[in-house]
């Protein structure tokens, strides 16, 4: 991510979660969060929504953004959003509208309090694991595009290493838990949870300032489970035996 949009982003706390819209107006980017506070940047529009999920957002004419979730409707080339703001997308793009409104027409919103409580039962048996073990479910927006995931279950191994309770992980998104995350997280466990592809990934945790390796894996379609273990990991409460 740029890190100008970085610094704007942290400067007033914003989440993508938070945005409805974006407007270029004066020169400058103009974005109105769901509580409809305004925060104005220099920072061109192209720049801004490079920095934010992709898929999230829609560039429907030149000086216009929208967010796919706060779309209520879509007549012809107009944005209908639930606030009851409207915006006009480009007049030659009347094909992309339209398949715009048919996927957001045709979307489904999933029971999530269903999926919380079926994840628990089937995981369960890992709460006391002393691998940090997690399973999240992909979100799509209207369009189709994968634009972020959210924990559905977390053993408490997971819970005291991230050092966030349950509550705060469980059916929470990623980029509302950490701000400004890393999307390559996303990328990785789209394609297991979408394609069933399995991967173990090396990477340096800046947060606990480790070297992880992550093991995830498909347990059911838009799913992705994942075992994490840190190098050099030792457990306290575990007494190493020979046999």
């Amino acid at each position: 991510m740029d890190q100008k949009v970085l610094k704007f982003l942290g400067k007033h706390k914003l989440k993508f979660s938070d945005i409805l819209y974006l407007e270029r107006k004066d020169n400058k980017t103009v974005l109105t969060t769901i509580d409809h506070t305004t925060f104005e940047t220099y920072i061109p529009l192209k720049y801004l929504l490079d920095g934010l999920p992709s898929g999230c957002f829609i560039h429907i004419n030149k000086g216009i953004a929208v967010a796919v979730e706060a779309i209520a409707r879509i007549d012809g080339n107009v944005y209908w959003m639930n606030d009851g703001q409207s915006f006009t997308g480009r007049a030659r793009s009347i094909g992309q509208h339209n398949a715009n409104r048919q996927l957001l027409e045709n979307a489904v919103t999933p029971n999530n309090h269903l999926i919380s409580e079926t994840m628990f039962q089937k995981f369960s048996v890992m709460d006391k694991l002393p691998l940090a073990f997690c399973v999240v479910e992909m979100i799509f927006n209207s369009v189709g595009h994968t634009v972020d995931f959210t924990y559905r279950y977390c053993n408490d191994a997971m819970e005291q290493r991230e050092r966030l309770s349950k509550a705060e992980l469980l059916n929470h998104s990623y980029y509302d838990i950490y701000a400004h995350g890393d999307s390559k997280w996303l990328t990785i466990f789209t394609d297991v949870a979408v394609n069933g592809t399995p991967h173990m990934v090396r990477d340096y945790d800046a947060y606990n300032k480790v070297n992880i390796t992550l093991y995830c894996y498909q347990p059911v379609k838009n799913f992705c489970a994942s075992i994490l273990i840190e190098d050099g990991q030792s457990f306290p409460n575990i007494t190493l035996e020979k046999v």
